[in-house]
């Protein structure tokens, strides 16, 4: 097998296994907000296939009335930039959701 052969097959191999790995992850607070579009869109950096790095988003300055819905995930084009990157950088993309009005949370209701 030639060297050009091998880095071609090496490279589909890794386009796959990346394009597998797309996740989501949602956290809910207000379940109207999930029927809206994010308030809030921007990528955390992470590094090292995602190993290292975190970042922090005040919700509370982002939304006035409070965060209704977070969303973490890795999609097409964080994929293919941690591909690119060969894994050292491996963006991921948060959305915030702020709620409507403001509402109380069951841990604020007194009986």
């Amino acid at each position: 097998m030639t060297s050009r052969t091998y880095s071609g097959r090496c490279l589909a191999l890794l386009g796959a296994l990346a394009s597998a790995g797309c996740y989501k992850a949602t956290f809910v607070e207000d379940p109207s907000a999930l029927d809206r579009e994010p308030t809030h869109a921007e990528w955390n950096d992470h590094f090292l296939l995602g190993l290292t790095g975190e970042h922090a988003h005040d919700g509370a300055k982002l939304c006035p009335h409070g965060v209704g819905v977070v969303r973490t995930r890795g999609d097409t084009l964080t994929g293919l930039v941690t591909i690119g990157t060969l894994g050292i950088y491996a963006p991921r993309r948060v959305e915030l959701t702020c709620r409507e009005v403001e509402t109380a949370r069951n841990d604020e209701v007194k009986p």
